[in-house]
């Protein structure tokens, strides 16, 4: 009988080992035809002659690119099986077996890379959409050489209210202020902020142009700073980045009223970008819903956004970015129809139409308070 049980278990992961080797040979067929279609979409996106492939959205291109992502599914589906079957027959290594997990590190490498591609291929076709929400506003204040007038690897952006004076103060000398006066950090800091609102006190504004004169860390647009502008604000900070800081290495968007361990979040970012080009960190909501009662400060209506369920977003108040992402949001942000509600619009509508990955971490849990 025992013996009779090794022969049915020894026939058994044969017939699992074939079956492996079968799917593993249309895979491989499947990575060829695969290297076929890329090779030919990169020489013509290429080709000067053919830049309209780039520019013009085409119904043939879209299917190519749908094509390539049932494959990344599927494989990655086949994959996991036989990982899975590897770990149940870890006793009985066979030729087979070294077969399996030679090639499978190997498709998981060319999966990484279609990935990829096909990230910055979905990018590319987000750019020769039409622009529907120009930026076009002028500076007050534009401290331009910020990044480069020392080596920069670091930026942090603090959105603000025109008449947050003391919290600016605070924050220049508090943590954050600190950690940007270390040199070996290589870091800068910029309040963001728009022009006071219409009827306030004219005062407002000659503070802060001695503000801007005294520190220089002051960026300032010309849209009405209120509350339901916050949109505006956040695409100002991605395209003066994007504009004017392209050589840093990551950005740290933090509220100028909450307070932030900085050298924690930089060491998540230093260690993701690892394993990741593009990416968001952030406090993230999952399943949140919008609030329909017209007496909320986080009014949305159905009118301008339908649907009952919110997308997973990242809550504004700390999220840290690298700069490669930050101009894909700020090219998000110039063509995808908007929202008012800032954090839900560029993490959870822009950041998906990029494809960036919205991701959470203990470093990036933060509470509104005083400086």
């Amino acid at each position: 009988r025992i013996e009779v049980a090794r022969i049915v278990k020894r026939r058994k992961y044969m017939r699992k080992m074939k079956y492996a080797k079968r799917q593993l040979t249309r895979v491989f067929l499947t990575v060829i035809t695969f290297s076929i279609i890329t090779t030919f979409i990169l020489v013509i996106s290429s080709s000067e002659d053919h830049t309209c492939f780039v520019s013009v959205p085409d119904k043939s291109f879209y299917s190519i690119d749908e094509s390539l992502l049932d494959f990344i599914s599927s494989s990655n589906t086949l994959i996991t099986n036989l990982e899975d079957a590897l770990k149940d027959e870890l006793a009985q290594v066979s030729e087979y077996s070294q077969f399996i997990i030679k090639d499978v590190q190997q498709i998981q490498e060319t999966i990484h890379t279609m990935e990829q591609h096909l990230d910055e291929r979905k990018f590319q076709l987000l750019l020769s959409l039409p622009i529907i929400n120009d930026h076009n506003f002028t500076f007050t204040h534009n401290p331009i050489g910020t990044c480069t007038t020392s080596p920069t690897n670091i930026l942090i952006v603090v959105p603000s209210a025109t008449t947050h004076f003391e919290n600016r103060t605070t924050i220049r000398n508090g943590r954050r202020g600190d950690f940007t006066r270390d040199a070996k950090n290589k870091a800068k800091m910029l309040f963001f902020l728009g022009r006071p609102q219409t009827g306030t006190d004219s005062k407002i504004q000659q503070k802060i142009d001695m503000e801007a004169q005294q520190y220089g860390d002051i960026v300032q647009e010309n849209f009405e700073d209120i509350y339901k502008n916050n949109r505006l604000k956040s695409v100002s900070m991605l395209k003066w980045v994007s504009t004017y800081c392209s050589n840093v290495k990551y950005i740290i968007r933090s509220d100028d009223d909450i307070t932030v361990n900085v050298s924690a979040t930089v060491s998540v970012l230093y260690r993701t970008s690892e394993k990741l080009t593009n990416f968001m960190f952030g406090r993230r909501l999952i399943n949140d819903t919008p609030i329909r009662s017209s007496s909320s400060k986080y009014y949305l209506s159905t009118e301008e956004y339908p649907s009952p369920v919110l997308p997973p977003y990242l809550l504004g108040g700390l999220q840290g970015y690298p700069i490669s992402t930050a101009r894909r949001l700020y090219e998000a942000a110039l063509r995808v129809k908007p929202i008012w509600l800032e954090d839900v619009y560029i993490t959870g509508i822009c950041a998906r139409r990029v494809h960036v990955p919205i991701l959470t971490d203990p470093a990036f849990i933060f509470e509104h308070h005083d400086p």
